[in-house]
């Protein structure tokens, strides 16, 4: 897989996590700081940055899956540009949620034994609840 099919598969996948909770999920028409928007009944939109992984970093012997969290057009995501992130893990398929101000350097890391289903729904309340 090249990086393109890689990012488009996290998109696809965060896409379909996102589906079961929310009632409509749209891609934008056209190049932004995010690639998803989220309808929430209260507020309207929330706009979702995807971002992919299909490998594991190993940092001081603990493995990592490991995000490029940064954008070389818009640098340091911020609530500016985006209301959350999505972080795929392709080979466990599952997405990680978090918000743009934990997101605090150019690389966001997720311990390989957090990539689950159990994370999955953790962060997406922790990070979205509020919205349900």
């Amino acid at each position: 897989m090249d990086s393109t099919q890689i990012g488009q598969a996290g998109e696809y996948l965060a896409a379909a996590v996102l589906q079961r909770h929310f009632s409509a999920i749209a891609f934008p028409d056209k190049p932004s700081a995010y690639d998803l928007l989220v309808e929430v009944q209260k507020t309207g939109f929330l706009r979702c940055q995807v971002k992919t992984t299909n490998y594991v970093d190993v940092v001081n012997g603990n493995s990592y899956y490991r995000f490029n969290s940064q954008n070389r057009n818009v640098g340091k995501y911020t609530n500016d540009h985006c209301d959350f992130f999505a972080f795929v893990v392709l080979p466990t398929r599952t997405v990680i949620f978090d918000k743009p101000e934990n997101v605090k350097s150019s690389v966001y890391r997720v311990k390989q034994e957090h990539a689950t289903l159990d994370t999955e729904e953790e962060t997406f309340r922790k990070t979205l609840g509020k919205w349900l």
